[in-house]
């Protein structure tokens, strides 16, 4: 199995390297949520139940959960979830970072995927540019400290091959999740850095998606 593993890894680490080009991590995910069964507009959650045909949200925050469905959505906690609670598309967006196990978080969603269901999953990258400008100029990096992790491609992919249940179908590199008019001047600087270092070299990208796949 170590080998097989290995083999699989090598070809994914060339096809991540070999991938120049950045995508929207939104105009990805409704591609792929085009043909599921569904108050902020700019809510990537909001423009999918727009998309879908249907869409069911799952959470543990109880307060949370009962806010979210008052303003028209369907969300479910996990422990409510029914073994035929069945899936063509799970999405884990900016999930994965977050929790503490991130193994068993992945199989303990797989049985809700249909035959031939997709998980996706987003994350930010650890190697992005910003990071190391950040260290450059003031020796510290911005960071959210609810994350438990930070993942590269690489490191994630070794999440995925101990869930063997599923296969990685697709990996894309994604550009920044924000607008640079929304900065200030100073801000705009550093992101014309970034923005310069991964056109350069694109191991320097903000955040990258991997699509998984139960080939059942």
């Amino acid at each position: 199995m170590g080998t097989d593993l290995t083999d699989i890894k090598r070809v994914w680490f060339l096809k991540i390297k070999e991938q120049k080009k950045l995508f929207v991590k939104d105009r990805l995910i409704l591609d792929y949520c085009q043909d599921i069964d569904y108050k902020d507009p700019e809510w990537i959650h909001s423009k999918v139940k727009n998309i879908s045909k249907s869409l069911m949200g799952v959470d543990i925050n109880e307060e949370g959960i009962v806010e979210l469905n008052n303003m028209g959505y369907n969300v479910m906690h996990y422990n409510k979830l029914r073994v035929d609670n069945k899936f063509d598309t799970i999405l884990m967006l900016d999930v994965i970072e977050h929790v503490d196990n991130p193994v068993k978080f992945i199989k303990d969603y797989e049985p809700f995927l249909k035959e031939n269901g997709k998980i996706v999953v987003t994350t930010p990258n650890s190697n992005r540019a910003i990071n190391f400008i950040s260290v450059f100029f003031k020796n510290d990096y911005a960071l959210n400290y609810e994350h438990t992790v930070w993942f590269c491609p690489k490191t994630l992919m070794e999440v995925f091959n101990r869930v063997d249940t599923l296969n990685v179908n697709s990996f894309y590199w994604l550009d920044h999740y924000i607008s640079p008019v929304k900065l200030n001047w100073k801000h705009k600087i550093i992101f014309f850095l970034d923005s310069l270092l991964i056109k350069l070299r694109s191991n320097f990208s903000p955040n990258f998606m991997f699509i998984l796949e139960n080939e059942k």
